[in-house]
Parts: C-alpha cells; structure tokens; sequence
C-alpha cells in the first residue's frame, strides 16, 4: 500500500470527490460519476484510483463476489487533507470517523447511498421544474442547533419559481426497524412541533415529515400510528409515507409520498 502524499496537490474533481464522501460518507462510483456531471465514467475511475491509491480514500470491493459493485469512504489521508486546507463546507471535528468507517456494516453503507440516490432524483426532479432544490445530510446538519433530536437523515427544501418553498425532515428507516423505535420518532417530531423550537427559532412554516419505510407492513403500521398519535394530539404536522421499493422504482416525487390523514 503505498503511503499517503500530503504534499501532492489535488485536481478539483478529486477534491469534489472528498468533499461528497464527506457528506454522504458511502457512495458508488456512478453516484460519484452522476453528482458530479461528469459524462466520462474512465476519467472518474481514474481519480478515485488515484485517491486510493493515496490513501484520500477507501475502496470497498469483494473480487469473489460476482457483480459486486466498488463503493467508496474517506480515507485517512482525506482528514489529514482537510484538517491542513481549511474548506468551509467541512466540520473538522467528524473527521476523525475515518478511522471507524471500515467497521460499519452493509446496512448502514445502503443506508447512505440509498440517501444519495434520493438526493440525485430530487436534483432531476428539480431541474425538470426549474425549481432551486437545497438538500443537508445529517453530516451537514451536525452541531445546527433547535433540530429535532437526533436529527434526520436529511433536511431540504424545494423552492418553485414563483417563490414558493416547502420544506422537509427526512428519516429512513432500515430492514425490520422494532415498533418502538417506531412509535418513538413519531412522538419526537410531535414533542419537537409542541415545544415549538422550530416555530421560535425560523421564521418559515414547520417542515413536513417523510418516514421512508423499508416495506409495506412497517409503511402501514407507521401510518396506524401517526394517525392514532394526531388523534391524540392538537398538533398540526403533516406526514408522508413511502417505501425503499417504491423510491428506489420511481425515485422521490408526489406519486411516491402518501400523505397521512
């Protein structure tokens, strides 16, 4: 393996490279390849080798697994990067989860890059409607004060040309996710709504909430207890329900998001 090479200087598109692993943590290379609109796949393999290579990044890749796709992570030499180039858009304090990111497991790298590919359908989405789309990971979102706690996997806000916003929290939820674990993210949006630290901390309407459920049983079971928690409640917030299958399908949009009334 060779050593990292900190006095080397790195292209853009390998810095875009860092600063996107940074975000998502865990990504393919066609992810890579479609965030940073770049029509040559040879040209993005390339870097990503060479950030390997390097030690900027880590390849996760089973050569006795047919079909196994390469999936990407920072790397050592990516902390060492950012903590001497400072970059505003990076929070040096999560820079040490380097050395942790070989020991998650496949469910949390799905995890990220199924985010990945919400995120890349919102982006076509919006373009589409010549709508201005902003979108903040968790990792973007760490240390934001007057956030639902813990803070979603993702917040993002879709402004139309007429000016118009919405605004949204995200969670996702993985295989077989136990019902209280459930039950209890219902009731820590509520709590969050009811306490009012959105309200009195920004001046924009609350967010609607979209649970992404891993199947229909947990889709339905999600949607019996909102609808029983805002029996229950005079609190005014608004839930969409969708699946892994049907996102994955069709990617995010209004045909895809049941809303829960």
């Amino acid at each position: 393996m060779k050593k990292t090479n900190n006095k080397q200087k790195l292209k853009k598109r390998q810095i875009e490279i860092l600063q996107l692993l940074y975000q998502f943590r865990f990504l393919k290379r066609t992810q890579i390849q479609t965030l940073l609109k770049h029509k040559h796949y040879h040209r993005i393999i390339l870097r990503l080798n060479e950030l390997t290579d390097n030690n900027y990044v880590i390849k996760y890749y089973n050569k006795k697994v047919a079909g196994d796709i390469s999936v990407y992570s920072l790397g050592t030499g990516a902390r060492k990067y950012f903590l001497k180039n400072q970059d505003e858009t990076i929070n040096t304090s999560l820079l040490s989860r380097v050395w942790q990111e070989r020991k998650y497991t496949t469910v949390f790298r799905n995890h990220c890059m199924f985010l990945a590919d919400i995120y890349i359908s919102l982006i076509a989405l919006t373009d589409n409607t010549n709508a201005r789309l902003k979108f903040l990971t968790k990792t973007d979102l760490h240390n934001m004060e007057n956030l639902v706690l813990p803070h979603p996997d993702a917040f993002f806000s879709i402004t139309e040309k007429l000016g118009s916003a919405r605004r949204f929290f995200l969670d996702i939820f993985d295989l077989l996710p136990p019902r209280p674990e459930l039950r209890k993210r219902i009731k820590q949006y509520l709590v969050y709504y009811e306490r009012n630290y959105w309200q009195d901390n920004n001046k924009n309407p609350f967010p609607s909430i979209i649970f992404i459920a891993p199947d229909e049983k947990s889709k339905n079971y999600l949607k019996e207890r909102i609808l029983l928690a805002l029996k229950d409640s005079e609190e005014e917030v608004e839930f969409y329900l969708s699946t892994w299958e049907d996102i994955q399908k069709s990617g995010i949009n209004k045909q895809v998001l049941l809303r829960v009334e």
